[in-house]
């Protein structure tokens, strides 16, 4: 087993407010699909070099990322009635941005195999509970060995 230690936790907001038409957050509804099905996570695990000060740009290149694409940083609420639908409010809320470590692994392990990698690795491994104060993305820096 691999340990992954988080060392930080940031909320990173879009750069510029999605505009809103009455003030409020817009509610758009969810595609078939999305409104189907369970709510789960979708697990993406990119593996590259990089600098070790490099943290701010990424969070600033987040909160640009999430004035383009601004269901990103909302959230899903609830439709009620006995359907169990959800629609997607566009809260501005924002991404989580954890940053961890993981002394144990190295660039090379992780790059030099087929092999799966470690499920520590991922934010979540499991299907949410809707709730408003789910975030809809969540991102993790993980620093390794070089």
């Amino acid at each position: 087993m691999v340990s992954v230690t988080v060392t930080s936790t940031a909320s990173v907001v879009p750069a510029t407010p999605t505009p809103t038409p009455s003030g409020t957050a817009v509610v758009e509804d969810l595609a078939i699909l999305d409104a189907t099905g369970p709510p789960c996570y979708v697990t993406w695990i990119y593996v590259y070099e990089g600098e070790a000060d490099e943290t701010e740009a990424y969070k600033a290149s987040l909160a640009k990322v999430l004035v383009m694409y601004p269901q990103l940083a909302g959230s899903l609420v609830p439709l009620g009635g006995s359907n169990g639908r959800n629609a997607l409010a566009l809260t501005d809320k924002g991404a989580v941005f954890e940053e961890a470590v993981a002394p144990e692994l190295s660039f090379k392990s992780l790059t030099a195999t087929q092999q799966p990698l470690p499920k520590e690795l991922a934010r979540v491994d499991a299907v949410p509970a809707v709730s408003e104060d789910m975030p809809l993305l969540m991102a993790r820096l993980t620093r390794v060995q070089g």
